[in-house]
């Protein structure tokens, strides 16, 4: 296949160049100008190529500070508004309740190492 391939851009590079011969001076004069501006000049192709990796660079970049700011500082814990339902005795309840299951679990402690 390959092989195939390049004999056909051999024939085709020689007829291109034997048809280049039979045009005028000023015609391959001006072609060859027209050829070196056209490669001077960047393409926008070419350009475009050049902005992906410095966009992908940039994104990459970005997302490693915003992870690297939450990791530093982690977000403040948000207590509800309203706390009207809960009232200074249910609190003291809930303490209460919670000193009960530390005795508790004291005792389990004690008991299972006596």
């Amino acid at each position: 296949m390959e092989n195939g391939n390049r004999q056909l851009a051999d024939r085709l590079r020689h007829t291109l160049d034997d048809e280049v011969a039979t045009l005028s001076p000023d015609t391959r004069y001006r072609l060859q100008q027209l050829r070196s501006t056209a490669l001077a000049t960047p393409s926008a192709r070419t350009n475009a190529w050049t902005l992906l990796p410095t966009s992908g660079a940039l994104a990459s970049t970005a997302l490693l500070l915003i992870v690297a700011i939450r990791a530093i500082s982690p977000p403040e814990r948000v207590l509800p508004a309203n706390l009207d339902w809960l009232s200074q005795g249910e609190l003291q309840t809930a303490e209460f309740e919670i000193a009960e299951d530390l005795d508790f679990y004291q005792w389990l402690v004690t008991r299972d190492a006596g």
